[in-house]
């Protein structure tokens, strides 16, 4: 019995809000110019970061296929110069989407601190 009271409430409150719905059809109206500026914004911001992030994949690609040339004409070890590929790819990728993060207003400048503490806390001898 508690249920259908709660269900009886429910639909009452749904009915209400429909009604006030449908006797003024401009409050929708007004409601949707008023997120329509958010969701072009956000539109815009969402394709800046596609077409940078297609543009910066294929510079890193370019950057890669560069020093892979570069190694092999000096002659690197094989397993060396791939190791340096990869991590030279990483490194640009992980640029990148901090880079993109920051289109969206994303502060991370906090997270690159953190992360550099960290690394160096691992480098560095026990003393320091």
């Amino acid at each position: 019995m508690y249920i259908f009271a709660a269900n009886t409430q429910a639909d009452t409150e749904l009915a209400e809000k429909t009604k006030e719905f449908m006797d003024n059809p401009g409050l929708v109206v007004s409601w949707f110019k008023g997120v329509l500026p958010n969701i072009i914004s956000f539109c815009v911001q969402l394709l800046l970061a596609l077409f940078l992030f297609w543009v910066g994949k294929k510079l890193i690609k370019w950057v890669v296929k560069i020093t892979a040339r570069a190694m092999d004409k000096a002659k690197v070890d094989v397993s060396v110069s791939h190791f340096l590929g990869q991590l030279i790819k990483y490194v640009l990728y992980f640029i990148l989407i901090f880079a993109l993060l920051g289109i969206f207003g994303i502060a991370t400048g906090s997270a690159v601190a953190v992360l550099l503490y960290r690394a160096a806390c691992q480098t560095l001898p026990e003393g320091y």
